[in-house]
């Protein structure tokens, strides 16, 4: 089954039609859990850079509750690629580097990749 989602305020919301079953407001697990809470794309750890960001206060309110916040290999190397593009990639890099301090990043291997 496939279920659409979309980014508001940085949270990932499932866009209609639900599963059925599913009451509005009820969490919707979204996947294959891996090791994570959330694992988060290039997309979100490329707003999360930015100190003050939605999606950096989204993540320091998770990580608060004890809710566990990685990201993968894969999206830290679309990153680096991305990073000679900035206005100031050296800024780009500390808060990157500030922001890797806070949430795991886990490697990915062919099982990991199946799922």
């Amino acid at each position: 089954m496939t279920i659409r989602a979309i980014l508001r305020d940085g949270i990932i919301q499932p866009v209609e039609p639900l599963p059925p079953g599913w009451a509005d407001g009820q969490e919707l697990i979204v996947g294959t859990a891996v090791t994570a809470d959330y694992l988060l794309d290039t997309n979100h750890i490329s707003r999360a850079v930015t100190p003050g960001s939605s999606v950096r206060q989204r993540i320091t309110d998770l990580r608060q509750r004890g809710v566990k916040v990685g990201t993968c290999v894969p999206v830290l190397c679309e990153i680096e690629a991305g990073i000679q593009q900035v206005s100031r990639p050296d800024l780009y890099r500390l808060n990157l580097e500030r922001l890797l301090r806070q949430i795991r990043v886990w490697p990915i291997d062919p099982s990991t990749a199946r799922i």
